[in-house]
């Protein structure tokens, strides 16, 4: 779509670039789960005000997708609002950040780590 319209690059720090990443995540989780044969749904959750976790597998895992590389306390709303009603056995933000932390009970984790991880077999969520 992308080319179609004219954009040949993705400049950081638009909503275009945070979409992108997004794009690139949901393609990859869905390979992944089709490699492993993984039958369960995935999904994503949105409150009634568009509060949303990018997405959803069952009620393993939680993932948010942020284009930064310095996530500030709003970037964790939609998963901490997610805790406040069902129990995840992960929930993660994948991130342009450079270092993985845990904060709020949710793990931070880089983008290129998190592919690394997941493609490597040390992804179990």
């Amino acid at each position: 779509a992308n080319v179609l319209g004219g954009i040949t690059s993705l400049p950081e720090k638009t909503a275009i670039y945070g979409k992108a990443m997004e794009q690139l995540l949901f393609q990859e989780l869905r390979a992944w789960m089709s490699y492993r044969k993984d039958r369960r749904k995935l999904g994503f959750w949105r409150t009634v005000n568009g509060t949303e976790v990018d997405f959803i597998i069952e009620q393993d895992l939680a993932i948010e997708v942020k284009a930064t590389g310095s996530l500030s306390g709003n970037d964790f709303k939609g998963l901490r609002l997610l805790q406040e009603e069902a129990q995840f056995r992960r929930c993660i933000i994948v991130c342009k950040e450079p270092v993985p932390r845990y904060v709020y009970g949710i793990e931070v984790i880089p983008v290129d780590l998190f592919l690394k991880s997941l493609w490597q077999g040390e992804f179990n969520p």
